[in-house]
């Protein structure tokens, strides 16, 4: 996990292998599995919504998951074998991200999971950008949310995108 876990836009946020986790595992291209124990994001206080399902390895459930920060490894357990399928997660913060540019076209890309050290933060990212044009483009199966602008309030830049044709699911599923 250790590899997979180098972050260049968060070169601190998992040097630690406590703080490196999962949140997401998907089978066969689109089925999410259940994660086991509690999100390693979100607190689950009296205000967040995720209840957890489980706590510990020997709570995993059929189609589930359960990842194990102590020994960096994930734990899966689904019928009739995992080793049969094709199973995807996504170790990165961002898959696309664009900071202070101008002038970009980008057409066709199809971005898809991530795993961000964030609570929200975003699959695809534009950051003090302009005249930036994403088109016939795919962002789907994020942490938390598919795309993400921002806009630096003291430099004020003149930030113009424009999205068409997207396939940007609400919550990333």
């Amino acid at each position: 996990m250790k590899n997979f876990s180098a972050d260049p836009h968060y070169p601190y946020a998992y040097a630690e292998a406590s703080r490196r986790h999962l949140s997401q595992v998907f089978v066969n291209d689109r089925q999410p599995l259940q994660l086991i124990g509690p999100s390693p994001l979100y607190d689950n206080s009296e205000y967040t919504i995720l209840e957890p399902v489980g706590m510990q390895l020997s709570d995993l459930l059929d189609n589930s998951f359960f990842f194990d920060f102590a020994e960096q490894a994930l734990y899966v357990k689904m019928a009739p074998e995992p080793g049969w399928f094709s199973i995807e997660v996504g170790v990165r913060a961002f898959a696309l991200r664009i900071v202070n540019a101008h002038d970009v076209v980008i057409r066709g890309l199809k971005c898809r999971h991530n795993r961000h050290a964030a609570m929200q933060g975003s699959l695809a990212h534009i950051i003090a950008s302009e005249r930036i044009t994403v088109e016939n483009c795919k962002f789907e199966l994020a942490d938390f949310r598919p795309f993400d602008n921002q806009v630096e309030k003291l430099r004020r830049p003149r930030l113009r995108y424009v999205l068409e044709r997207q396939h940007r699911p609400r919550n990333g599923v």
